[in-house]
């Protein structure tokens, strides 16, 4: 699992950056709240990612949208069997 506040969102796969799990998906849902919206992308499995909403409106992000979710390695933690 992966904190929403700890996906950063780029219209394509990037070079020449530190941040190697980059992650190719389809926007699916939008959730706008008083402060953020919470992009929710299928990458295979839902990820969340928390943006400004200066951010969702100059990338243009919409359902539907291709896009890559960019994680640190130190942002991943791995889910625990219930």
């Amino acid at each position: 699992r992966v904190a929403p506040s700890e996906v950063a969102l780029a219209l394509r796969p990037l070079q020449g950056i530190s941040i190697r799990n980059q992650l190719a998906g389809t926007v699916r849902r939008l959730e706008v709240h008083a402060r953020a919206t919470l992009v929710e992308i299928d990458v295979g499995v839902p990820i969340v990612a928390e943006l400004s909403h200066r951010s969702v409106r100059e990338l243009g992000i919409g359902e539907g949208l291709e896009i890559v979710c960019l994680v640190k390695s130190q942002a991943l933690r791995v889910a625990q069997p219930s």
